[in-house]
């Protein structure tokens, strides 16, 4: 009997080492033997050692080239490595010599998720389950990627429900359930599935843990009752629970330029190509050198912009808190500053290793972190008035004249009010998560004053039609008549801002205003009524009005907001005014390089004070 057989034997009894020894012993004889390799490596893989089971398979597969079971296997364990890049080819190498073996489609999809490539995913979950039609993993990977597409939003629900009849309490199923109530306007529900999920004894690693806090603290910003200091009680509770790492070490560097680095998980659109991307432009490049940090890999015009920017560009897509955070530190920064905080996507667990001497939460951010590391939140005056000090853990700096200096993402001409159907159009392009029953009654009483009158809303949960048929009945419920209400989905950033020529008022929502949409809307000449509260969120669109001096259309009750959106209605003159000085306001007021030099004082202060 063959040392190889008798090691087979024993893995039927359990006894792994000792068949693990025999196949070795095998293998020093036989360097190349080709089962021997392959079961060592199958051996490695169901103990955890992934990179042993690596150095057996490859090898075996360099033997066999292009072998289909040994590639999905092999994409199994670089998937397990977290290496989804190096995972694809092999994945997709199986598939395309055998289409029909699950483990091939299941990891080839699995390799495409992680990598974000959710639609293309998509088709290889469906490929899996068409082969196993109960498989759970299949199942799961088609409802976490239809959810991270955002294709079809209630059916998707359903199928995250059945994956949490059959794995009940999964960790990242049950955040993805939660999510859609959020995404939906369903506050509540997903908040009470967020609280579950962060209660539970479930073994979840630092990184997600702090990826569903945080969706848990941004969803909480949603909730009209929130307060300021329920999100300095989140952000203290997420800091001891997340905040708690050992600090890379640093040393201070004087009398070089000033090096600065940025961290965001949206260099290729969004408020980053609004608010950051015109400023960074406009610095003065003999005060500091730029290095930007992608925690998610960026492709696209946008993208290409800030490549240009910068002095120096990194993608840490694939890397691990810690190995980020090294890696920031090997750079020797003055300043790091974040540009999301408790967003999705952010890297604050890697801020919490102080990976650079002084660092700062910026722009995507609308709340205190909750962490010691982070030493400066930079806001404004209006945003942040005398006495909020209290509800931070970072040492506020007020920028001014705002928190943001605005550009569109790209040129975009001014369009008069088209001439189309008589009575006022409201409009409102913000995420439907954030219009509230509240929001919605209120919305009501404005339409049942102005006959005639209209709403358009636009956002990409309309692309459903399920979302939709949803929405017109909780509208109707609310008294908000289908009829006077127009739903669109996702358009491009051009479509947006032509759209705008149809629309006569922006509606804001509230406590989560807007804030690119509301810049967006004005740039394009169109006025907006706002109802500002207690957050900082809820203010965004009260600050931006207040720095153009247009604080007759903020308000801070709800009879209010309704009366001051019916007044401008009835003001045509001042409409008109308003839509063709609208963009020279915000052009003067919000100048790129103005503001470039304001800020990069604000940073060259923070490090000068580390160094003292």
């Amino acid at each position: 009997m063959s040392k190889l057989h008798v090691a087979n034997e024993k893995l039927k009894q359990g006894k792994v080492d000792s068949a693990f020894s025999m196949i070795k012993a095998v293998l020093e004889n036989e360097p190349d033997h080709l089962d021997a390799l392959v079961l060592a490596g199958q051996i490695q893989q169901g103990q955890g050692h992934h990179e042993q089971a690596v150095f057996y398979l490859r090898k075996a597969l360099d033997l066999v080239p292009g072998h289909a079971i040994l590639s999905a296997n092999l994409a199994a364990v670089h998937l397990a490595l977290g290496q989804p890049r190096v995972a694809e080819p092999l994945a997709r190498a199986a598939v395309s010599r055998l289409p029909d073996h699950f483990g091939a489609r299941l990891n080839f999809g699995l390799a495409l998720f992680a990598q974000r490539r959710y639609e293309s995913s998509l088709t290889e979950f469906s490929a899996a389950l068409k082969l196993q039609p109960d498989n759970l993993l299949a199942l799961k990977g088609m409802a976490h990627a239809l959810q991270r597409s955002k294709k079809t939003h209630f059916s998707t629900r359903l199928m995250l429900q059945e994956v949490l009849e059959r794995l009940p309490g999964d960790p990242e199923t049950l955040a993805m359930l939660a999510d859609s109530h959020i995404q939906n306007a369903e506050t509540d529900k997903g908040l009470s599935l967020f609280e579950e999920l962060l209660d539970s004894d479930k073994d979840i690693s630092t990184e997600d843990g702090s990826r569903y806090f945080d969706s848990y603290l941004l969803a909480l910003q949603y909730r009209q009752e929130t307060v300021a200091t329920d999100l300095l009680k989140a952000g203290h509770l997420w800091a001891t629970r997340f905040s708690q790492n050992e600090p890379v070490g640093l040393r201070v560097h004087v009398g070089r330029k000033l090096r600065i680095g940025w961290i965001s998980p949206r260099f290729s659109g969004g408020p980053v190509a609004c608010f950051l991307l015109p400023v960074m432009e406009a610095f003065d490049r003999s005060r500091a050198e730029h290095y930007l940090y992608a925690a998610r890999s960026q492709e696209g015009p946008i993208s290409d912009r800030f490549r240009q920017q910068a002095d120096f560009w990194c993608e840490l897509d694939e890397q691990s808190s810690d190995e980020a955070a090294a890696l920031i530190a090997s750079h020797e920064l003055d300043i790091l500053v974040d540009l999301a905080g408790h967003s999705p996507g952010g890297m604050l667990t890697s801020l919490c290793r102080r990976p650079a001497i002084v660092q700062v939460s910026w722009l995507d951010s609308f709340c205190t972190t909750g962490s010691q590391h982070i030493d400066a939140f930079f806001s404004d005056a209006y945003l942040s008035p005398p006495g909020d000090e209290k509800y931070f853990t970072e040492a506020l700096v007020r920028l001014e004249p705002a928190r943001l200096c605005y550009r569109p993402q790209i040129p975009v001409p001014q369009a008069p009010r088209h001439m189309g159907e008589p009575g006022i159009v409201f409009a409102s392009f913000n995420r439907l998560s954030k219009l509230g029953d509240k929001v919605l009654r209120a919305w009501a009483k404005i339409l049942d004053a102005l006959p005639g009158s209209r709403l358009v809303l636009r956002n990409s949960m309309f692309d459903d039609s399920q979302v939709c048929k949803a929405f017109y009945q909780r509208c109707d419920d609310l008294g908000l008549l289908q009829t006077r209400v127009l739903v669109h989905g996702y358009c491009d950033y051009a479509e947006i801002m032509a759209s705008y020529a149809d629309v006569d008022i922006v509606l804001d929502p509230f406590p989560f205003s807007g804030c690119t949409t509301t810049c967006d809307a004005l740039w394009m000449g169109v006025p907006i009524i706002t109802r500002v509260g207690s957050t900082l969120v809820s203010r965004q669109s009260g600050a931006i009005l207040n720095a153009l001096d247009l604080g007759r259309f903020v308000t801070e009750t709800t009879p209010d907001y309704i009366n001051a959106a019916i007044a401008l209605a009835r003001n045509g003159a001042r409409r008109s005014e308003l839509r063709i000085s609208l963009r020279q306001m915000m052009k003067k007021t919000f100048d790129p390089q103005t503001f470039s030099d304001h800020l990069l004082d604000q940073l060259e202060k923070l490090a000068s004070q580390s160094r003292e």
